[in-house]
């Protein structure tokens, strides 16, 4: 593939990372505005979103983005564009790109089936149906917790050290974008490592207890967060933090270094 072409195509995949982690942020602020600061008070968070008139608009642009998403990794893993090799590193490296071209391209097909099921499937389970496979499922679901707890660990090192500054074209920005990018990547980087930790210790939890219903799909999380004291704050934060995240991922498709 022709660099400049490969290019472009890497900095639209940055964009559209970042397009999808900003709606997931505002999906997560209209459930504050729509439930009045106060979510699981009567409604789950899926039916608050479900209610207001940019929900169906807004799940189905983030469906078309994550999927995009997904074929930009899945070209990255199988075409290799960017030189990676076969050697063990570079084959370490494309894994990498598949595994992630599964994860968005899974979540690219839950709001799909979102907006064409509606709010009353959207607290259904997926992870409770893979553990009731038996040993497989729950193979497969510690596997999928270990790897979102490994990915969070990483991004939360990212994250403190500032290490994306190596990715960056710092020789052309200026002193005041420098400074603005890292402020920006520090935030969105450990916003999501917080996350996935968080998910990857749940799932792990799920798997070593066996036990399916202890497995709450993102509808009752939401809901159960909602009705903490600080709910509404912690919502907040973390649509704060999505967003700081997208914010990044736009950062690195203006600046960041591409391969030859």
């Amino acid at each position: 593939m022709h660099s400049s072409a490969f290019e472009t195509l890497a900095r639209m995949g940055y964009v559209t990372k970042g397009c999808s982690y900003a709606i997931i942020g505002l999906l997560t602020v209209l459930v504050l505005v729509g439930s009045g600061g106060r979510v699981g008070a009567r409604q789950g968070a899926v039916e608050t979103i479900a209610e207001h008139p940019l929900a169906l608009v807004l799940l189905t642009l983030l469906a078309a983005l994550l999927l995009a998403y997904a074929g930009w990794r899945l070209l990255q893993a199988l075409v290799d564009p960017d030189h990676h090799g076969t050697d063990r590193e570079g084959l370490r490296q494309r894994l990498g790109y598949f595994l992630s071209a599964l994860a968005h391209g899974s979540f690219g097909v839950m709001a799909s089936q979102l907006v064409l099921s509606g709010a009353s499937d959207g607290t259904k389970t997926w992870l409770g149906r893979l553990m009731s496979i038996d040993a497989v499922g729950l193979i497969t679901l510690a596997a999928l917790g270990a790897s979102a707890l490994a990915v969070g660990l990483r991004q939360l090192y990212e994250g403190v050290t500032t290490r994306f500054r190596r990715m960056l074209k710092t020789q052309v920005m200026s002193r005041r974008e420098k400074e603005v990018a890292v402020k920006i990547g520090r935030a969105g980087l450990t916003a999501r490592g917080t996350v996935f930790c968080a998910v990857g210790v749940a799932l792990l939890h799920a798997a070593a207890q066996h036990d399916p219903g202890r497995v709450q799909p993102l509808d009752e999380t939401l809901a159960r967060i909602g009705r903490e004291p600080l709910g509404s704050v912690l919502l907040l934060a973390v649509a704060l933090g999505v967003t700081a995240y997208a914010g990044h991922q736009l950062v690195l498709a203006k600046w960041r270094r591409i391969a030859e």
